[in-house]
């Protein structure tokens, strides 16, 4: 399989989310925390929409710096709490590592994410997005996924392994439902235990998201929002039942935050 088909589609690897609680944040709240939640998706797909694109294919031109010709080929498109990334197939397990990022950045603000990665034929440019494999998507978002997790095809799955060679690289693992999902904590490298737990205080704030994890399932508690608590509840699970057995340190990190 190849990622460059003639007519209108391409082989691409697809992530499709849906942001969680979005509904009662735009309902309920003031707004601000939806519009944070909405910058750091932006914020973390910069460069991906087409004018950006342009701006730095011009820059190279202008000799201002170089450009990763990989960038030009990745698309982003976000439409209300709906957001996508496409690649070319040939980017491999690049798809993975782009929905953990988001899974991490959206919880900070206190937001969860379910979805899917796919292989398939699609169309995408920026907004403007279709094909079968966008169909699949919305199938297992919306029927399949149920919890806040990003299931992976076995599709996926399959091109995602070719290039995972470090048995300490983890981007898929399989959850407490024995689905194979996004592991959004990967360290994506092994190496010496202080190296990693640097990492860990860099990208993950293990504090924070403890902390947040356990306030949202106690208000919704008080709220007896049992549908939500029990969203928050399999996220905690996860980290602590799923996640953290794939590292001792991840484990010490996540005891001392």
């Amino acid at each position: 399989m190849t990622s460059k088909d003639t007519g209108v589609y391409e082989d691409r690897l697809l992530l499709y989310a849906d942001i969680l609680g979005w509904k009662a944040e735009i309902c309920c709240g003031d707004g601000a925390r939806a519009l944070r939640a909405i910058q750091e998706i932006h914020q973390s797909s910069r460069f991906l929409m087409e004018n950006d694109k342009n701006e730095l294919i011009q820059g190279e031109k202008d000799g201002k710096f170089k450009v990763n010709p990989m960038a030009l080929d990745v698309q982003f498109g976000a439409f209300s709490d709906h957001f996508l990334i496409s690649m070319p197939a040939d980017f491999h397990g690049r798809i993975l590592d782009a929905a953990s990022n988001l899974i991490v950045a959206l919880l900070r603000h206190g937001f969860l994410v379910r979805g899917a990665v796919v292989l398939g034929k699609l169309h995408h440019r920026d907004s403007a997005v279709f094909g079968p494999a966008l169909l699949e998507a919305i199938q297992i978002e919306e029927r399949e996924a149920i919890y806040p997790r990003i299931l992976i095809t076995d599709s996926a799955r399959e091109l995602c392994e070719q290039n995972i060679s470090d048995p300490k690289h983890l981007p898929m693992i399989v959850d407490q439902k024995d689905s194979f999902v996004v592991n959004p904590f990967d360290l994506g490298t092994s190496g010496p235990d202080e190296i990693v737990a640097s990492i860990v205080d860099l990208n993950f704030s293990f504090g924070d998201i403890k902390a947040m994890l356990n306030q949202q399932i106690k208000n919704l508690s008080q709220q007896s929002n049992t549908a939500a608590v029990e969203k928050w509840r399999y996220f905690k699970d996860f980290i602590e039942g799923k996640v953290l057995a794939t590292s001792d340190v991840l484990k010490r990190k996540w005891e001392e935050a």
